[in-house]
């Protein structure tokens, strides 16, 4: 083989060149409202991704500008927004670079992916606490699906725990197993010997990382040959009308795994919250505009080398 590779620890996968990934600039839980960020580096057009993670009964409406290197977005509500940038022509890079046959950068010292961090195989209970290796502060996202021969059931919320990121589960049915892929820019598994990236004198790179491919799709349901995982957020509100003075109020999970013998992630999956006889007329409903999900097939081949396990 023609060019640079880098190895996987006790595989021969060459993860730069095998695998597609996204550059993930920055990971941002916002408050409803405006709001901005001027990044530092080379200069890239960007694209903001509004990943929802809150229960409310208004409407989802989210936009994004960006001037230079700031964004500016505005959200109706809180949320969980994902930057993913491409660099420009004229983008300034240092240090080692790795180019695509376009001639496009790849990767570079200050153009690196977000990486698998750990995965989670876990059978929920509603109120568990599950805190993970990712310390506070550092960018993070997580996936989940169910390993059975069914849709998962469960919804999650990111919280904090003992200076870790925690998992927090709102609700889950107690007898569907999923798992979760974490990822972050917290590197983990730094190998003895093998290919390693510096910026500012830190590793934010080395051969051992399995980076992040998320896919955004507006789409109600995917299906996949794969097994697909997919963020965990109340995706939908509806509300029918048994009459004109009252209406239920019923709030669906978004969900991963397997249905009709076929990997699928859907916005409006499990049901979470179903209030019977609403007083009033019902209001209009809503999805989430879009779903992120993984194709998690290069996640569980690999996982045990790229972590360590």
């Amino acid at each position: 083989m023609a060019g640079f590779t880098s190895y996987l620890t006790g595989t021969n996968y060459d993860v730069i060149n095998s695998m597609s990934f996204n550059f993930v600039m920055d990971i941002i839980d916002a408050s409803a409202g405006n709001g901005s960020k001027t990044y530092d580096g080379p200069s890239m057009n960007y694209t903001a991704v509004q990943l929802v993670f809150n229960q409310g009964t208004g409407s989802r409406s989210f936009s994004y500008s960006q001037s230079g290197n700031t964004l500016s977005w505005s959200s109706t509500v809180e949320c969980k927004i994902v930057v993913y940038a491409v660099p420009t022509s004229s983008a300034p890079y240092v240090g080692f670079q790795l180019y695509n046959s376009d001639g496009t950068v790849k990767i570079a010292p200050n153009y690196t992916p977000i990486s698998l961090a750990q995965v989670i195989d876990v059978t929920p209970t509603k109120g568990q606490i599950i805190t993970t290796n990712v310390t506070q502060g550092r960018r993070f996202i997580a996936f989940h699906r169910a390993t059975s021969s069914a849709m998962s059931k469960v919804l999650l919320q990111q919280g904090t725990s003992n200076g870790k990121v925690s998992l927090n589960i709102l609700f889950a049915d107690g007898t569907t197993p999923i798992r979760l892929y974490i990822f972050s820019d917290e590197l983990v598994n730094q190998p003895v010997g093998g290919f390693f990236m510096y910026w500012n004198n830190k590793v934010v790179w080395h051969s051992n990382c399995l980076p992040l491919n998320i896919i955004s799709s507006t789409a109600a349901q995917v299906t996949s040959s794969n097994p697909i995982a997919c963020i965990s957020c109340i995706g939908a509100n509806l509300n029918p009308a048994p009459s004109p003075s009252n209406h239920d109020s019923i709030f669906l999970a978004t969900a991963a795994g397997t249905l009709n013998s076929q990997y699928t992630c859907q916005k409006s999956g499990w049901e979470y919250v179903h209030n019977f006889n609403v007083s009033g007329p019902a209001p209009s409903g809503w999805t989430i505009p879009n779903l992120g999900y993984i194709d998690t097939s290069v996640y569980d081949q690999y996982y045990k080398q790229a972590l360590g396990l």
